[in-house]
């Protein structure tokens, strides 16, 4: 009986049927459940995300684990996705000694580590340690990063809000499906690929903490402690009023129903990523767009809003859009501003680009008179796909030519139009430039 109990759990945790083996094992009284019972119960209490009740059950085998890697992995899992890291590295370390072998205990050591570490340099207070001199130079290294990337208009974690007139349900299953269709290999749980919990997901549900995290094992990071694949977030979150949008929406000349279309939807999901910051801007771009597509696929929703971009864009366009290989059409958006009081007495417009800062590559602004607003914008947006697909390769003072007759002159700036953040200033010549570069800016 004993045996074939255990076959039929395994089976059932190989299904995903983690519901199955807990209301199974909770038939069985607590006093005649044996150490591998326990275990098996543990187990799909952390696949359904129960962790704290997993970690109960553990407590409870403690002394009989002791010397069960298995036993301190799974404490391990649960402390870490419980965000409690310090007491994972513990548990992990341990199981790491008893089983050196074992994959999933290494890496799930190594992320724990790493989220240490950023927890360490997020505290305001220093602590003297033999190698304090090297931990205070590193923290100083580390802000300076970071404010150079708050100067330039990096983002760290990227994000799309999907607004939803009804609740969204998914489908977790598909979701996975879709998201190792455009990411390739995905991992999101306990010794098994397959770990997400229910098989479909609603969004407002009380008994999930709302959130979804892929490990996405194809886009690998270089950090100082070692690699660590970039990740992705989808959970819910509380759906703002439309006037939360209103700069977007003056800028949605490709959508003109955006307006009425947000104004409607009472419900959202955000998807972001993480430890992805340190990938080339394309691949960073091309796994959130991969994550983004199979979210949309399984959960259509109303509208998205980029938030890097500040753009408002319709689901079945934008589908169809990077269909056709055009990964910036929500990450960049191309704004138009009418420049008045200046006293010039000539028709003047400012246009830029915003998105690509946010992925380190320098946005581009032209301040200009009397030139056409559609010409100014597909020149921008060339402009915007070549750094895109070079980097940041152009050097102040050199010129990009659109036609043989047109050299405009480049030059890094900050940008006039809100936030703050560096772009390339496009200079057309005279009698149409209406900005300022090199000592005229002095």
């Amino acid at each position: 009986m004993e045996k074939d109990l255990l076959e039929q759990l395994n089976l059932w945790h190989e299904d995903d049927e983690f519901e199955k083996i807990v209301d199974k094992i909770a038939e069985i009284p607590e006093q005649d459940r044996d150490y591998d019972l326990v275990g098996h119960l543990a187990r799909a209490l952390n696949n359904l995300e129960r962790y704290n009740e997993a970690l109960q059950q553990l407590l409870m085998i403690k002394t009989l684990g002791e010397h069960d890697p298995l036993w301190h992995f799974r404490v391990g899992y649960a402390y870490y996705y419980l965000s409690q890291y310090e007491d994972a590295v513990t548990a992990l370390e341990i199981a790491n000694k008893l089983d050196p072998e074992d994959e999933d205990t290494s890496l799930l050591l190594k992320w724990s580590r790493h989220e240490v570490g950023l927890t360490d340099r997020q505290e305001n207070s220093v602590t003297v340690q033999p190698n304090a001199i090297a931990s205070v130079k590193n923290d100083i290294e580390a802000n300076e990063m970071i404010e150079q990337e708050k100067d330039f208009g990096f983002a760290r974690v990227y994000a799309v809000e999907l607004k939803y007139k009804q609740p969204p349900k998914l489908d977790r299953n598909l979701l996975y499906e879709k998201m190792e269709l455009y990411t390739g290999k995905v991992d999101r749980g306990e010794h098994h690929p397959d770990a997400a919990g229910l098989a479909v997901w609603e969004a407002n549900s009380q008994e999930d903490q709302n959130l979804l995290h892929f490990f996405h094992l194809n886009y690998m990071v270089e950090y100082k402690e070692g690699e660590m694949p970039a990740q992705t977030n989808l959970m819910d979150t509380e759906s703002r009023p439309v006037t939360d949008y209103e700069t977007a929406i003056q800028q949605s000349w490709h959508w003109q129903e955006a307006a009425q279309v947000v104004s409607d939807c009472e419900h959202s999901l955000l998807l972001i990523d993480m430890m992805a910051s340190g990938l080339d801007p394309k691949s960073r771009l091309q796994l959130f767009t991969g994550s983004l597509r199979a979210v949309l696929e399984t959960a259509p929703c109303d509208a998205i809003y980029f938030r890097e971009s500040d753009k408002l864009v319709e689901p079945s366009a934008y589908l169809a859009a990077i269909e056709e290989g055009e990964l910036l059409y929500g990450a960049l958006n191309i704004r138009f501003y009418n420049v008045e009081g200046t006293g010039s007495g000539r028709p003047e417009g400012l246009m830029d680009s915003l998105g690509l800062a946010a992925l380190g590559i320098p946005d581009v602004q032209c301040h200009y008179y009397d030139l056409e607003p559609d010409e100014v914008a597909g020149n921008l947006l060339n402009i915007a796909y070549y750094l895109f697909d070079r980097g940041d390769v152009i050097v102040d003072g050199e010129t990009v030519g659109f036609t043989e007759e047109m050299r405009w002159r480049c030059e890094h700036q900050y940008g006039l139009a809100s936030p703050h953040r560096v772009v390339i200033d496009i200079d057309p010549g005279e009698p149409y430039y209406a900005g300022r570069q090199g000592a005229e800016q002095s």
